[in-house]
């Protein structure tokens, strides 16, 4: 049986605004739920959205999202495996 958090969307990007909207809403109401936790947001110097990573606290899995920009569209929703999470949060770190 999948995850909470990979159960939320089955693709790396969103094809509509409507999607995005759709998946965002569920996030965040896992988030107040407390099935979820933002565990780090930072600005991302190239877009509008920030860079938010979240992880399910059943699982202990871990994702990096990023909501559309309005001008480059796409936006993210990736798994951050756990080998790799402390070396995406040290890059995020020298980002800032």
């Amino acid at each position: 049986m999948a995850s909470l958090i990979a159960g939320l969307y089955d693709r790396h990007t969103f094809r509509s605004l409507k999607e995005w909207k759709e998946f965002d809403h569920k996030l965040w109401q896992c988030v107040r739920k407390g099935s979820l936790e933002l565990i780090r947001e930072i600005p991302d110097p190239l877009s509008s959205a920030p860079v938010r990573w979240f992880r399910d606290l059943a699982s202990g899995e871990v994702y990096l999202y990023q909501s559309p920009d309005i001008e480059r569209g796409g936006g993210l929703w990736l798994e951050v495996r756990n080998d790799e999470l402390e070396d995406w949060l040290k890059q995020s770190a020298h980002a800032q």
